[in-house]
This record gives structure tokens, C-alpha cells and sequence, in this order.
């Protein structure tokens, strides 16, 4: 009690609490595995309990989530995964950041430091749900860079989303001062950082940069699958991308970065004009210090379409309920929302006006599930329609023949391709009943994609 009276300042008692928090977490991996011998001996064969579930909640008032809590950061970060001491990797983190990591792969957590803060983690865990909400098809329609290497295609996402760095780096290559012992001080020059950047094609990845370490390590947030490059690479990859644009243009660093980038400058938070200051001891006792700059940098929110302009806008995996948006369209008998060909104005031929478009994106789709109860009644319409429809795939298949192997038509088909993929999946999707329609359909689209497949051989 004597200790806790001579706790005057904050700094003090928050030293304390952190100490109180550490020691708890360590007691936290011990009560797991604690729990762990109840649930898998029979070391409750003399109590009155029959599981450890009903145990904890009637002698300590715990309940089931967080009993699964404790069993899970035991799992997960004791020695060995089954024992009562917290491995040492994972030591001085608290409880409260264990918790946020449990949900983060281990390639991930090993770039983690106890002096992240529990607000930073959850930051990356963010990152992480961000990149789950994206499906497998969206980031195949994405295609990739091939004219930049995976570590290029970071520090140019880095040096675009974080103007503080790309002024380090210019400042460095104008007074001749980049070099391979300064190069991590450049993007990490307060302590460790990591920075989120989507990759076109990969998704997001987390960029590490430590103090003190020569390599880098860039972690998927989408397979968890690490890569570690050393300062040589990272050094290269920041001539090559930004270095040597600078070297030739001798531009200024806004100029230079609308070349880069062709976009706007971004604009820095204007600072205040300083106020004539209070001589008040307490007024300035109380005044708010600027916050700490954050360790981790979360990617700028884009979506695939801003990356690929021929992919239409899509919606999240986790689709929110809303109420139906009606999608008019020429065709009767097309199916509510379905993407043609034709849509992708700037990568089809000439003669693409042949084929009938639709009104509406893909992102103004209605629920599947509201969808469901009409869609026989969208189906089973029309056999006119249907034969209409035939006779425009027939047309768009003829034209497709005729396409050449160029370099532009290669990106044509293969666009085709995936709106093709991307209808067969909307059209089973959206349907109750696989009526004959339905199944004629599909025939349709598919051989449409199988035309373009066929073009990709020749």
C-alpha cells in the first residue's frame, strides 16, 4: 500500500501498471495451460464438475469465450505450445496486445516488438481483415506489373502513400548521401516502422523495417508467405524506382513526384500560427504534446479498379444488406446485373457496339439472397430473348476469330476471359433452380470463353 501512496506523476504509475500488466500475462499463459490439464485429464474426477467449462464459470466466474481465450494464447505463444511458461519471443507484450495477436499470423507477430503499442497491432489486425474482404478472382483480374519487381512495386506504393519518405529519399539523392547503411534510417528513422502497401496482383504486404537489421522483411497478409530482402536489394530497388528520376530530371521534389505519379502534390497539414503563451505553471503543466507518431502505416484504401480500369467496381465478400437496387436493362431475358463484354470500352475492338449493353456495375448487384426468390421468373422469361442473346455470342465469337495474338488483343481476351468467369459465377449464384435457361445460358458464356482460350494458344 506504501508503494502505491508514492505513485505522484503519471510516468510513475503507468510504469507500474505496465509492470502489473507483463507479470499478468505471463500468469495468463499458466492459467491456459491450467485449464488445458481440465479439459484434457480427468483431473476433475473428484470435484462436482463434469467439464472445465463448468468449472470456471462456477468457481472463478469465468465464461466460455474466456476460457477459449486463455486455452488459445496457451496454444499459441507458450514454450513448446503446451507448457506454463510464455515463450520468450513473446515476453513483455501485456495481455491486452496477445490477444490482438492471436488473430495475426505468426510471419507477421515475428516482426513485432513489446514497444509496438496494443493501438498499432490493431492496426495491422485491420490490415488484415481488409485483405480477407478481397476474393481470389478480384486479385487475378488485377493482372500484374511486369515492369516492376515485387520490391519495386513496394517502395513505389510506399514513396507514393507517404510523402515524408519520398522527400527523405529526394533529399538523400540530391546532397549524395543514399547509401546502403543509411537506406532503412530513410523509412524507419524514429525506431522500427512497418508500412502496408497493396501490391498490384499480390494484395496487401507488410513492410518491416527494424534498427539495427539489415534485412527487410515483407510479409502477405493474404498467405502469410515472408520475404526477406537485404539493404543492397532495398537500395537498388529505391534508385531504380525513385533515385535515378530524380538524378536525371533535377527537378524539385514536387515536380519530380508529379512526374512519378502524375497526380497532385499532397499537401501537408497547415501548422498554426504560434499563440502568445500563459505563464501559468499549471496551464503548462496541462498543455497537450503532439502524439506519437504511429509505428505502423495502414495501406491507402483503393479499390481494384482504380489498379485495373478495364475490372468493373466490386463489392465486398461480406455483403450488407440493403434494399434491392433494380438494374435496367435492354435485354429482358439478361440476367439483372450481368457484365458484358462490350463494358470494357477501352480494351474491345471497333466493332464492339454490336453487342447489347448494360445499364449498372457490378457493385449495384442486389443481394443473392434477395435475388434468389425471382430469379426462375429472370430465367425461364424469354426463349425469344434467349435466342437473341445466341445470336449476339455468335456474332462476338466471330469477331473474337478474327482478333490477332497482339499485345493489346492478349490483354482483350484475357479480360474477356475473367468478365466470363465472373458471369458463369454470378449466374449459379443468383439462381434457385438450375432451370434449362439457366443451363443454356451458361453453355453460352461458355463457349464464348472457350473462343478466347483458344485465341491465347495461337
Amino acid at each position: 500500500m506504501n508503494e502505491l501512496e508514492e505513485l505522484k506523476s503519471y510516468s510513475e504509475y503507468k510504469a507500474a501498471l505496465d509492470k502489473q500488466m507483463l507479470e499478468s500475462a505471463e500468469g495468463f499463459v499458466r492459467i491456459g495451460y491450467l485449464l488445458k490439464l481440465a479439459k484434457d485429464t480427468d483431473i476433475l474426477r473428484d470435484s462436482q464438475y463434469s467439464n472445465v467449462l463448468e468449472f470456471a464459470k462456477a468457481e472463478y466466474g469465468i465464461d466460455k469465450t474466456m476460457v477459449s481465450r486463455f486455452i488459445s494464447i496457451n496454444d499459441r505463444f507458450s514454450e513448446g505450445g503446451n507448457s506454463p511458461v510464455l515463450r520468450t519471443g513473446y515476453q513483455g507484450f501485456g495481455y491486452a496486445k496477445l490477444v490482438i495477436m492471436l488473430q495475426l499470423p505468426d510471419a507477421l507477430n515475428e516482426e513485432l516488438t513489446p514497444d509496438y503499442s496494443k493501438r498499432e497491432i490493431q492496426a495491422l489486425k485491420e490490415e488484415v481483415d481488409e485483405e480477407k474482404k478481397v476474393s481470389d478472382l478480384e486479385i487475378y483480374a488485377e493482372g500484374t506489373d511486369s515492369e516492376k519487381t515485387e520490391l519495386e512495386q513496394i517502395i513505389y506504393k510506399i514513396c507514393e502513400e507517404n510523402i515524408d519518405v519520398y522527400e527523405r529519399i529526394y533529399d538523400a539523392v540530391t546532397q549524395g548521401e543514399l547509401t546502403t547503411k543509411n537506406i532503412i534510417d530513410i523509412f524507419a528513422p524514429a525506431g522500427d516502422m512497418i508500412y502496408s502497401v497493396r501490391v498490384q496482383g499480390a494484395g496487401r504486404k507488410a513492410v518491416s523495417f527494424k534498427q539495427g537489421d539489415e534485412d527487410v522483411s515483407v510479409v502477405s497478409l493474404r498467405t502469410s508467405e515472408k520475404d526477406i530482402y537485404n539493404v543492397n536489394a532495398v537500395f537498388t530497388a529505391v534508385f531504380d524506382v525513385i533515385g535515378i528520376i530524380i538524378v536525371k530530371c533535377q527537378d524539385s521534389a514536387e515536380g519530380i513526384w508529379q512526374q512519378i505519379y502524375n497526380a497532385e502534390y499532397p499537401k501537408k497539414a497547415e501548422i498554426a500560427p504560434v499563440q502568445p503563451m500563459k505563464t501559468d505553471a499549471k496551464k503548462q503543466e496541462e498543455k497537450k504534446t503532439a502524439p506519437k507518431k504511429m509505428k505502423v502505416v495502414k495501406a491507402k484504401q483503393e479499390e481494384i479498379h482504380s489498379i485495373e480500369k478495364s475490372v468493373p467496381k466490386a463489392s465486398p465478400i461480406e455483403v450488407v444488406e440493403e434494399p434491392e437496387k433494380l438494374i435496367k436493362t435492354e435485354a429482358d431475358g439478361q440476367l439483372e446485373g450481368q457484365k458484358n463484354i462490350e463494358d470494357y470500352k477501352e480494351i474491345m475492338p471497333d466493332n464492339s457496339g454490336n453487342v447489347e449493353s448494360v445499364e449498372g456495375t457490378v457493385e449495384d448487384i442486389p443481394d443473392v439472397g434477395e435475388m434468389s426468390g425471382n430469379a426462375g421468373e429472370i430465367f425461364d422469361n424469354s426463349n425469344e430473348t434467349f435466342a437473341k442473346e445466341n445470336e449476339t455470342f455468335t456474332k462476338e465469337n466471330e469477331t473474337l476469330t478474327d482478333m490477332h495474338n497482339t499485345t493489346e488483343n492478349v490483354k482483350s481476351i484475357r479480360n474477356n476471359i475473367i468478365t466470363s468467369a465472373l458471369n458463369i459465377k454470378f449466374a449459379l449464384d443468383s439462381a434457385d433452380n438450375i432451370t434449362d435457361n439457366v443451363i443454356d445460358r451458361l453453355i453460352a458464356i461458355t463457349e464464348v470463353m472457350k473462343k478466347n482460350l483458344e485465341l491465347l494458344k495461337r
